[in-house]
């Protein structure tokens, strides 16, 4: 269903809060810069599982969390 981003989009925001789309298409284009230390962390975080990982995830880039305004 290629081209129907606009649509996409707006079920974005109706399941996941307002804003949600816009802040998902801004973190998408911005460059991430990892080091490799980082990267290690991730990966060792990643074979305890989902929650040590995303716990560690959110540590490292805490600006990638979504928050609604209140």
């Amino acid at each position: 269903m290629g081209g129907m981003t606009y649509e996409h989009a707006r079920a974005i925001d109706r399941l996941h809060g307002k804003g949600r789309a816009a802040f998902l298409e801004k973190l998408a284009r911005a460059k991430q810069n990892w080091t490799t230390e980082e990267l290690e962390q991730l990966r060792s975080a990643a074979r305890m599982g989902p929650r040590a990982y995303e716990q560690l995830y959110f540590e490292i880039r805490g600006h990638h969390r979504f928050s609604t305004p209140h």
